[in-house]
């Protein structure tokens, strides 16, 4: 069972990276549609990553 999900895991990349090179303009769409449908884990992600980046320059100025 695991063995199958990576396989298709893999295949799914290597079918993105064969399409990143091949047609860029239909990447870029599916990246805007997955943008806009995980909008807010996105908009979590960076401000964890803004709030992480702050909390260490104050650590290390004190």
């Amino acid at each position: 069972m695991v063995i199958i999900l990576k396989e298709n895991i893999l295949q799914k990349l290597i079918y993105l990276n064969q399409l990143k090179k091949e047609n860029k303009e239909t990447r870029k769409l599916q990246n805007k549609r997955y943008r806009e449908k995980h909008r807010s884990i996105l908009n979590l992600k960076k401000r964890l990553s803004y709030q992480k980046k702050k909390y260490l320059t104050k650590l290390n100025s004190i």
